[in-house]
């Protein structure tokens, strides 16, 4: 396997430090964290595929249409099927989430946010050490401290 491009360590970067941010936010700021941790499997899927063509097309959905994007995408990029990245749009909490969320009122996303920043964060940190298991990527931590 090749190792990650620089662009794409910088996905698997962002994807580390959304869910930890969002982790470490759950008890001040839970909306914020609520926000914060959809981003990680986003840039997480975005880190895997090869290139750039799919990632504005992917966006930051889970609807179907992001999946049958992703679904292609995958397709074309002959690592990616490794990293187990589609169907995630129908995991319970992750299809509640959206960037619009951003928007709420403050305290619509108490209840709900640790189940979510759990759920993320499993996915990045399970997609991440299959990456550095197969060698994509050099340090443990993805060079993000996580």
């Amino acid at each position: 396997m090749h190792e990650m491009s620089p662009e794409k360590q910088e996905y698997l970067s962002a994807a580390l430090r959304h869910c930890r941010d969002a982790e470490a936010l759950l008890g001040t700021s839970p909306d914020q964290s609520w926000h914060l941790a959809g981003f990680g499997p986003e840039c997480v899927r975005k880190a895997c595929l090869e290139g750039n063509l799919f990632d504005k097309a992917i966006g930051h959905g889970w609807d179907e249409r992001t999946e049958g994007m992703l679904d292609f995408a995958v397709c074309l990029s002959p690592q990616a099927w490794r990293y187990r990245l589609e169907g995630w749009g129908s995991r319970e909490r992750l299809q509640e989430w959206n960037p619009q969320h951003r928007y709420d009122k403050t305290g619509t996303r108490s209840a709900d946010a640790e189940a979510l920043v759990t759920e993320c964060a499993e996915l990045v940190d399970r997609v991440h050490q299959e990456l550095w298991m197969d060698g994509v990527i050099r340090r443990a931590d993805g060079g993000a401290g996580r």
